[in-house]
């Protein structure tokens, strides 16, 4: 769909977190702005998910079990069916399993 100025208007976003209470306020918030929401909890998940799913917009956490999110972000630059898919990635600064080791 495009809105009158020729922007893409955003229906499914793709949660890809690991914490459930986290991915699942996010997804309420959305939800109830009137996105369709689709969640997966690891890495390899998230990936095969947004290849299925084909999302407008993809939330991905950086620290994530199985593929981290920038391994996740490489791929998906990678295929074409999600390589102009915006991502905006996620990170908590004060996270209890340390510090992320970068790429």
């Amino acid at each position: 769909m495009e809105k009158g100025n020729g922007a893409r208007t955003m229906h499914k976003i793709l949660i890809v977190e690991d914490e459930p209470d986290i991915a699942e306020l996010i997804a309420f918030n959305l939800d109830r702005a009137g996105y369709t929401t689709v969640i997966a909890h690891d890495g390899i998940s998230g990936l095969d998910t947004a290849l299925v799913e084909e999302p407008d917009l993809i939330l991905l956490d950086l620290m994530l079990p199985g593929k981290d999110g920038f391994s996740v972000f490489k791929d998906l630059r990678r295929d074409s069916r999600t390589s102009r898919t915006p991502v905006i990635m996620l990170d908590r600064p004060c996270s209890d399993r340390g510090p992320y080791p970068g790429p």
